[in-house]
């Protein structure tokens, strides 16, 4: 059990005084399993919030700290369950990404172990909601908290300063599915990029064409290849049957490509013959919502 120093000193050489912080104690250790039940609910209730089903417990347990009520144990509690972190996280399946574990990061979660132990503290409904936290570490990898105390009030033993126990459990959980999931998402964002670019490609051509950079023949070549990569990032994206209105929510050209766009099937539609065709077939992407 972590004892704060400042308490330690003053239950010292106190039998009286030992025995109601050891009783702090007991009263944590009885109502832990009632207390595990709440924060098993928690966490369910946040994994199926997260459309989370493969989860896997990696590392699970609970610690103790008693000091007064007026100071913060930032040190012991932290230092037990960031402990416990680099174990868990040692403890993953080998093959999946190593998380985040740089000073900085870990200062951070450090700091947030403090917060959710100090909030137990209170009584409110406000602070009892900052007792509880779901914590995405990495990909694939989750972290939960949740504290709970009790307060001891007695001058003759400690003074004015009220004695308070805080009970804290932790759970560090692996889901392979999420680890898919975030690679999914970050191919979903290389492919939009993909698509916007080639689009915009596809968009300029026509003005090449007008300038007279490329021949109707070269235009025809390239607007095709470019439809092919197109299509490409779009099926990635969206399947081999998209919806149109999920296609025309990205890959789309900014207003500053639409407007040189617009002027070049206006200059081509004038010159007529074959170029006035590219206009016409720049005319109907348009129109259709394609760029």
């Amino acid at each position: 059990m972590g004892i704060s120093p400042s308490l330690e000193r003053a239950a010292s050489g106190s039998t009286d005084a030992e025995k109601e912080v050891d009783k702090l104690r007991r009263a944590i250790e009885q109502n832990a399993g009632q207390e595990k039940d709440k924060f098993e609910v928690m966490i369910a209730d946040s994994l199926s919030a997260a459309k989370i089903t493969d989860a896997v417990t990696i590392s699970e347990n609970f610690s103790i700290k008693t000091e007064y009520t007026s100071e913060i144990g930032i040190d012991k509690i932290a230092a037990v369950i960031m402990g416990a972190l680099e174990v868990a996280i040692l403890a993953q399946k080998p093959g999946t990404p190593n998380p985040a574990t740089s000073p900085e990061a870990l200062s951070a979660y450090s700091g947030l172990v403090a917060s959710v132990a100090e909030a137990a503290k209170s009584t409110s409904n406000a602070s009892a909601s900052l007792a509880y936290s779901m914590n995405r570490l990495a990909p694939g990898m989750y972290a939960f908290l949740y504290a709970t105390s009790f307060v001891l009030k007695d001058e003759a033993l400690f003074g004015t300063e009220s004695v308070t126990s805080t009970g804290i459990f932790y759970k560090f959980i692996q889901s392979i599915d999420d680890i898919k999931n975030t690679a999914k998402f970050g191919e979903a964002v290389i492919d939009a990029e993909s698509l916007l670019h080639w689009k915009t490609l596809q968009a300029r051509l026509i003005t090449r064409v007008d300038l007279g950079e490329i021949t109707f023949a070269e235009w025809a070549i390239l607007d095709g290849q470019y439809a092919g990569a197109i299509e490409a990032a779009q099926n990635r994206l969206y399947g081999t049957t998209p919806d149109p209105k999920e296609v025309s929510r990205l890959g789309v050209i900014s207003n500053t490509e639409r407007d040189a766009l617009t002027a070049a099937i206006e200059a081509l539609a004038r010159k007529g013959g074959k170029l006035s065709a590219v206009a016409q077939v720049s005319k109907t992407r348009l129109q259709a919502s394609y760029y």
